[in-house]
C-alpha cells in the first residue's frame, strides 16, 4: 500500500520538498573555535585536500567560510581575545526558528584595538603629543582595558585638555598623559579594525554569551535586512561609533546586553529598521545612550 502511495505524483512532490527542506538543516553541526589550541587546517567538510579531521578551528573566520545553515559557531573563552572582523552574509549564515544560526560566545571577547607604535608619538609642545592613526574615522584611546575620557575641542585648542584625557582632531588623536610620563610610559590601545560582527541579508541569527569591544565603527551593526535576529547577554564597549548599530530594514532583539563607553552611541538606529529592547541597559558617559537616525525602537515589558 505503502508503495502505491509513493507512486502518486503529488505524495512524491511532497516527499521530495520535506526532504529538500530538512536535509541542511539535518546536517547543521556545532562548529568548535579554539583561537589557542585550533587549527584552521581542519577538513571536516572536504575543503582542505586530505584524510578527515575534527579538532577546532584558530579563526571564527575560517570557520564561517564552511558554515551552513543552522550550524553553531561555539567559541572557546581561552583567555586570549578574538582579533578578527566578521561577517554573516547570507543564507549559509542564516537559520530558522527551530534551527536558527548561533554564534556562542562562553565568556569570550572579539577584540578590534591595536597598540600604538612606539614610532607614531610626536610632541606637539609640552606634555601634549600626537599620534596619526592607520585609519581615519571614529575611535577610541583606551587604557588598562578601559576607555580614557575624552576631550571635546571645536578648535583644535588643546590648553585646557587636562592629564590622562584624549581628543580626536583633524584625523589624528592627541593625548596629554600624567605629570612625568610619555605615552610609551603606558599601555595604551587605540580602535583599528572596523566592525566586530556585521549581518546582511540574514535571519534567525542568534548571538550569545560575547564580549565586543576597541573597533572603530561598531560593535555589532545589523546593516540591512538582518531579519529575526536576538543578541542575547553581549557587553559591547569601547568602540569608536557605536555599540550596537542597526539599519536598513533589519529587525533586532536585544536582551540583558550592556552597551556602555562607546563613543557616539551605545545603541544606533536608522533606516526602516525594528529594535526591541529587553533588560538592556544603555550606560550613560561617553556617547548618548541611544542615536535615533531612523527606525523604531521599542522597550519590551520585564517578565
Amino acid at each position: 500500500m505503502l508503495i502505491m502511495l509513493l507512486r502518486t505524483p503529488l505524495l512524491k512532490l511532497t516527499l521530495a520538498l520535506t526532504i529538500a527542506c530538512w536535509t541542511p538543516f539535518a546536517m547543521a553541526r556545532e562548529l568548535v573555535i579554539d583561537n589557542v589550541s585550533g587549527s584552521d587546517y581542519q577538513n571536516d567538510r572536504g575543503l582542505v585536500a586530505g584524510a578527515a579531521s575534527f579538532g577546532p578551528y584558530r579563526t571564527i573566520m575560517r570557520a564561517l567560510l564552511v558554515a551552513q545553515a543552522g550550524d553553531s559557531i561555539v567559541l572557546t573563552k581561552t583567555g586570549v581575545p578574538y582579533r578578527e572582523c566578521i561577517s554573516l552574509n547570507g543564507t549559509k549564515h542564516s537559520g530558522t526558528p527551530m534551527f536558527p544560526f548561533r554564534i556562542v560566545g562562553n565568556g569570550a571577547v572579539l577584540d578590534g584595538s591595536t597598540t600604538p607604535r612606539r614610532d607614531g608619538w610626536e610632541v606637539v609642545s609640552g606634555d601634549l603629543y600626537r599620534y596619526v592613526p592607520p585609519r581615519p574615522g571614529y575611535g577610541q584611546m583606551m587604557l588598562g582595558g578601559r576607555a580614557l575620557p575624552r576631550f571635546i575641542t571645536r578648535d583644535g585648542n588643546f590648553v585646557s585638555m587636562p592629564e590622562g584625557h584624549w581628543a580626536h582632531w583633524n584625523g589624528r588623536m592627541f593625548y596629554r598623559p600624567p605629570a612625568g610620563k610619555s605615552p610609551l610610559d603606558e599601555a595604551l590601545e587605540i580602535t583599528s579594525e572596523a566592525v566586530g560582527i556585521t549581518m546582511y541579508d540574514v535571519e534567525n541569527v542568534i548571538i550569545t554569551d560575547l564580549t565586543i569591544r576597541g573597533y572603530r565603527l561598531d560593535g555589532i551593526n545589523a546593516h540591512d535586512k538582518a531579519n529575526d535576529v536576538q543578541l542575547i547577554g553581549i557587553a559591547s564597549r569601547h568602540n569608536g561609533r557605536s555599540g550596537i548599530s542597526v539599519g536598513g530594514s533589519s529587525s533586532v532583539t536585544i536582551g540583558a546586553s550592556l552597551c556602555e563607553l562607546n563613543g557616539v552611541a551605545q545603541l544606533r538606529t536608522e533606516g526602516q529598521s525594528q529594535t526591541y529592547l529587553a533588560n538592556v541597559d544603555l550606560a550613560e558617559g561617553v556617547g548618548t545612550p541611544l542615536v535615533n537616525e531612523g527606525g523604531s525602537v521599542l522597550r519590551l515589558p520585564k517578565e
